[in-house]
């Protein structure tokens, strides 16, 4: 820890005996700590005692792609350790969500949405979402990336582990092999989130909505919609609010469980078999 905090006190400009540094709630992926100076300046620090790859390096550069599109905020970074031991990120004071909250959120991020991404689908390089990674690649077909680089890993990981059965087993693959059926191959590209949870949108105390850590890529924005559904979900006025702004096409409620299953097998994968019923549901309703 007193190493940690000398490099983060290089980082922000500050003296190490002058800062102060205490856990967060979270951070089951990332250990994080909210670090203050004596003159009550605040910054978050995530780690990873292992280092050696790059998962801050790919958040960092996430945040980045969001802040380009100047349509919502996102913590601004302070520092990134080469070696990707820590990451050093604005401290946003936050309070919680009222209606307003919500509608201004989806006015942004419909003007995410809406912001020209390109004319390919998937990112540069891989990044993560959670504990586990995403290989990213790009390509013209959407929903080749969504087979390819989204489902297929995590239903073999599923599968190769045994947490779901043969029969499901079958199932998930025939949906792999029809899903043309319901996933279109172009969409307009727009920048997603990747993980939009309600976890993973705060509001500050001045009723700015801000995005944090994200797992870009440039796809279908049903995607990104689709898992404001899951988790308890978004309140109907955000829906209202986006539908007013950026309406889903025809046809979205059909497709939902096609991409909420991405999030659902990658919890299954991640954190046991209490994700293992959506999973179920999704294989008999589109692989029967």
């Amino acid at each position: 820890m007193d190493e940690l905090l000398s490099e983060v006190a290089v980082a922000v400009g500050a003296q190490a005996s002058d800062l102060r540094i205490r856990p967060m709630a979270g951070g089951d992926t990332s250990p994080t700590f909210e670090v203050r100076d004596q003159d009550d300046g605040r910054w978050i620090v995530k780690t990873d005692s292992a280092g050696g790859h790059h998962r801050f390096s790919a958040e960092a550069e996430g945040l980045d792609a969001l802040r380009c599109t100047r349509t919502l905020r996102v913590p601004a970074v302070h520092a990134l350790d080469p070696d990707n031991r820590f990451l050093v990120l604005e401290a946003i004071p936050t309070r919680p969500f009222d209606r307003d909250g919500w509608i201004t959120l989806a006015t942004g991020l419909a003007g995410l949405h809406r912001w020209n991404a390109g004319g390919r689908y998937g990112w540069s390089s891989g990044n993560f979402i959670g504990p586990s990674v995403q290989h990213n690649s790009w390509g013209t077909s959407w929903v080749d990336f969504w087979r390819e680089c989204r489902l297929e890993p995590q239903v073999k990981r599923a599968v190769d582990t045994g947490r779901v059965g043969s029969s499901q087993g079958v199932l998930l693959a025939a949906i792999l092999d029809r899903l043309e059926q319901w996933v279109p191959v172009r969409v307009q590209p727009s920048l997603l989130h990747g993980d939009l949870w309600s976890g993973n949108v705060l509001l500050t105390t001045g009723g700015q909505p801000v995005l944090i850590d994200p797992a870009v890529a440039v796809g279908d924005r049903e995607a990104d919609l689709a898992m404001t559904h899951m988790f308890g979900g978004f309140p109907p006025a955000f829906h209202e609010a986006y539908d007013l702004e950026y309406c889903r096409p025809a046809g979205w409620s059909e497709r939902l469980d096609l991409y909420t299953l991405y999030h659902w097998l990658n919890h299954l994968n991640c954190f046991g078999l209490q994700y293992a019923e959506p999973v179920r549901r999704i294989a008999r309703r589109y692989g029967s």
